[in-house]
């Protein structure tokens, strides 16, 4: 909550979690909660990922692809 809280993510947002465990979910989940309109997770793990998709994300991608997608968003947590 405090990472969503210092980015001052506003209405409309896109947002980026990197790492999908407890913590990086949670903080999807509130990013949402928040108002972005698209949040975006990023993790190894298939099953993380599956998971946040469960948990509301909008997208979910492999670790090894966020260098070519973290230029769209406005705030990116870092939860690894």
């Amino acid at each position: 909550m405090q990472g969503i809280h210092k980015a001052q993510v506003q209405l409309g947002w896109e947002v980026a979690v990197l790492g999908l465990g407890s913590i990086g979910n949670l903080a999807g989940q509130v990013a949402r909660a928040a108002g972005s309109t698209h949040v975006h997770g990023f993790d190894p793990v298939g099953w993380r990922r599956d998971l946040a998709l469960q948990s509301g994300f909008d997208a979910v991608s492999d670790s090894t692809e966020i260098g070519t997608l973290t230029d769209r968003f406005q705030a990116v947590i870092e939860a690894t």
